[in-house]
């Protein structure tokens, strides 16, 4: 079973995450946060297997949150996610060590491979 901690400011969006991960069977979510505060104590807390992030959120964005996370969960892999996908946002993520970039709206084939590629170093 993946442990998977959801993290998006927007609510319809978790909600819609949260919907497309309960259809996987071998995903458990183990919490949903709105924010990246909300998101670290979680993590903080719980052991997910991994995270997926918003990249954009007010006060501390998905990049932010990839650092900070990565320092108390350091094998732990985040999935960004974007509605505004571009090269530099590409970069950006890679250079904080996401192990993906999802772009918004995505299907579910496309967050089970996002999910399989950030899990496999662990496998």
């Amino acid at each position: 079973m993946i442990r998977v901690l959801v993290v998006d400011d927007e609510p319809m969006a978790r909600a819609k995450l949260c919907r497309l991960l309960r259809e996987l069977a071998d995903v458990q979510l183990v919490g949903e946060a709105g924010d990246a505060d909300e998101a670290i104590a979680v993590i903080s807390s719980t052991k997910p297997d991994l995270v997926v992030c918003d990249l954009h959120m007010p006060r501390r964005d998905g990049l932010a949150f990839t650092n900070a996370a990565h320092r108390i969960r350091p094998t732990t892999p985040v999935v960004l996610m974007t509605s505004f996908a571009c090269a530099d946002a590409r970069a950006d993520a890679a250079a904080v060590g996401a192990s993906g970039l999802l772009s918004k709206p995505f299907s579910i084939r496309e967050l089970r491979e996002a999910i399989d590629a950030a899990l496999a170093p662990r496998r």
